[in-house]
């Protein structure tokens, strides 16, 4: 294991513009914290080595809130990324693909026309962040904090030989409050998967500053008030987090924190959806009364087209707008709040839970027959968390799940997580690491040769 092969890809991997201490790597499915020392894991005390117990107590000095917020944000943020690409319909999805390209190499008995499956997952990976063409930001205007409410538009993707594709993609345009042009980004899986880890992270740092004394939380509650206000208004990064804008201002909603709770519900519901419920979205959704009598027929249609090919994104938007705002008003009634948003839509909470199970375990049984163990013991981990998990979930129970080892600054491994019952707890993780990379060298080295 070479510590350059994270270094490498610190500037380049899929959030790099905005996970700059971190990175989630999708291709080995590891986590890299590039910007934690093993020396600041020893100065944790034995409590404070397990998140969870940190969180159960009452109070925490000054000294160990700096040192836990310095890192366990961090793990949890890009632990959420491990969590969405794994432990979610669309992850196991993820996951299939992963394994079927990774063993349709001559080494695991493929044939040539088996080696469209490379191309396949690599394909998919280079479409969670959409390249910089389909973005949009003005240079020549100063970040505010007032903005319009931003202007929801559809288009089409360009397919790989420069043709018009039917692949629908939404772009959100942001003005400020004079009207002046910021920024237009388009609304991709990469928009989802930073909201709901941003969520996640927002409540880990906002329950280390909860066990402060009062004069230091009123404090650090301001300063990451306005830290995380400064990332919402950065106009240059607006495809990381258009979802929450998109959830305030459907809700018009001031409350940033509560925001990013129901964004995080939303996101996970849209990344963990049957076939058989977005059948039923198609079948049963009144896009005129959804949108207004004025919606263009070519937004519909776009709009549709999404659903057909499953896609998580469109999805997300069809869920914000289905939200009634006048029941969404507090932290207790979202979760209701989203039911009846999907009962809107023609789903059920029973009959959604039925077919979100049947799907996984289709999902995970075809990946664990499969050539790759290192891909089936992410899908049984991955199946394992998904029954811990409410479907409907905004802060996720992570003392309840399977996670794998950290790599510090130096890949000194490390995981918060660890116990009797975490298969990655029992697993060579150099071992499994490796066939994840010469998977992933198999996938690029194919990629390159398709002309």
């Amino acid at each position: 294991m070479d510590v350059g092969y994270f270094k490498k890809k610190e500037k380049t991997h899929i959030l790099a513009k905005v996970d700059t201490l971190g990175m989630y790597d999708f291709h080995t499915s590891t986590i890299y914290l590039g910007a934690v020392k093993p020396a600041q894991i020893h100065a944790l005390s034995a409590n404070a080595a397990n998140p969870i117990r940190v969180l159960g107590q009452s109070n925490l000095t000054f000294d160990q809130y700096s040192l836990l917020s310095s890192i366990f944000p961090l793990v949890i943020h890009e632990c959420t990324h491990f969590v969405d690409a794994t432990s979610t319909l669309w992850g196991l999805s993820h996951l299939k693909k992963m394994a079927m390209a990774y063993t349709s190499s001559v080494e695991y008995g493929g044939r040539e026309h088996d080696f469209v499956k490379a191309k396949i997952f690599h394909t998919h990976l280079r479409c969670l962040r959409l390249p910089k063409y389909y973005t949009v930001v003005n240079d020549e205007v100063e970040c505010t904090t007032q903005w319009r409410r931003p202007l929801i538009t559809g288009g089409v993707v360009f397919s790989g030989d420069g043709s018009i594709s039917e692949k629908p993609i939404l772009f959100a345009r942001f003005s400020n409050r004079e009207g002046v042009f910021l920024a237009r980004s388009p609304i991709s899986m990469v928009s989802l998967l930073e909201a709901s880890a941003m969520a996640q992270e927002i409540f880990n740092k906002m329950a280390l500053i909860d066990r402060l004394g009062e004069d230091h939380k009123v404090i650090e509650a301001t300063n990451y008030s306005k830290k995380t206000i400064e990332y919402l208004y950065n106009h240059e990064i607006t495809e990381y987090s258009v979802c929450v804008h998109l959830v305030a201002n459907h809700m018009e909603c001031a409350d940033v924190i509560f925001a990013f709770y129901v964004t995080a519900a939303l996101v996970r519901t849209a990344l963990n959806f049957p076939r058989k419920a977005f059948d039923r979205v198609i079948a049963c959704c009144d896009f005129e009364v959804l949108l207004g009598p004025h919606v263009e027929r070519g937004f519909i249609d776009r709009l549709l087209e999404g659903l057909r090919i499953q896609d998580p994104c469109i999805l997300f938007f069809i869920l914000c707008n289905s939200l009634n705002k006048e029941s969404v008003h507090s932290f207790g009634k979202a979760k209701e709040a989203i039911l009846v948003a999907l009962s809107a839509l023609g789903i059920q909470k029973d009959e959604l839970e039925e077919w979100i199970l049947e799907e996984a375990k289709e999902l995970s049984n075809e990946i664990c027959s499969g050539q790759s163990d290192s891909v089936a013991l992410l899908a049984r981990a991955g199946s394992s968390n998904m029954r811990e998990i409410e479907n409907i979930s905004f802060i996720l129970p992570w003392h309840k799940l399977q996670l794998p080892p950290l790599f510090l600054e130096d890949l000194t491994q490390w995981n918060p997580f660890a116990s009797a019952a975490n298969e990655f707890s029992k697993t060579d993780f150099e071992t499994f690491f490796e066939e994840m990379v010469e998977g992933e060298k198999w996938v690029n080295g194919f990629s390159e040769g398709c002309l």
